[in-house]
């Protein structure tokens, strides 16, 4: 046991700023710490390096749980995605590419957060008290500059393709109608509501 405190406790002195004392001191905390506060913070450390790198498709694992940006869960099987009530394939034509964003564009369905699951059944897979949160997707936000500037190229395009000054048949559905027609100045405005 006391070979085991003196690794630990020289492992925390390595860190800048920790000096023998102070790792003796964090030691000795830990010693006392309960069980489940120990066991969490045993998985911070070992996920930690998970945690700040840059997840893809292929780093996806068998029996991981993902989540997608409309908070739905799968637990990972092969090429699949599998959830309470729905399913989502990885490859594909309605897959994923390697950067877990979905192929179609539909953002709702990009993969934004991979955990590892404690959970012993499927019903208890998905609780938020047995994942393990490896990896979170960054996801950048636009300044109020930027939305405004968004929003004035928006409109301007959408004015000169409706009086078809400048029409190149970008926005067209699948009947040849104009989208940009179907859009108000208000729907707009609501691209860039918080």
């Amino acid at each position: 046991m006391a070979n085991v405190i003196d690794e630990l406790t020289d492992s925390f002195s390595r860190l800048p700023g920790i000096g023998k004392k102070s790792a003796a001191r964090i030691v000795n905390s830990l010693l006392k710490s309960d069980d489940i506060f120990l066991l969490k913070f045993a998985n911070q450390l070992s996920t930690l390096k998970e945690k700040m790198k840059t997840m893809t498709k292929s780093d996806l694992k068998n029996g991981m749980v993902v989540e997608i940006r409309n908070g739905k869960r799968f637990l990972i099987v092969n090429d699949l995605g599998i959830g309470k009530d729905s399913c989502i394939t990885l490859n594909g034509f309605m897959g994923y590419d390697e950067n877990l964003y979905d192929v179609i564009g539909y953002s709702e369905y990009d993969i934004t957060k991979i955990y590892k699951t404690e959970g012993n059944t499927f019903n208890n897979l998905f609780d938020n008290e047995r994942l393990i949160l490896i990896w979170e997707r960054e996801e950048t936000k636009l300044s109020n500059e930027d939305k405004q500037i968004i929003k004035k190229g928006l409109k301007k395009i959408q004015e000169e393709c409706k009086n078809h000054k400048f029409c190149v048949g970008c926005m067209f559905d699948d009947n040849g109608h104009c989208l940009l027609d179907e859009i108000d100045s208000l729907e707009v405005d609501k691209l860039f509501e918080e």
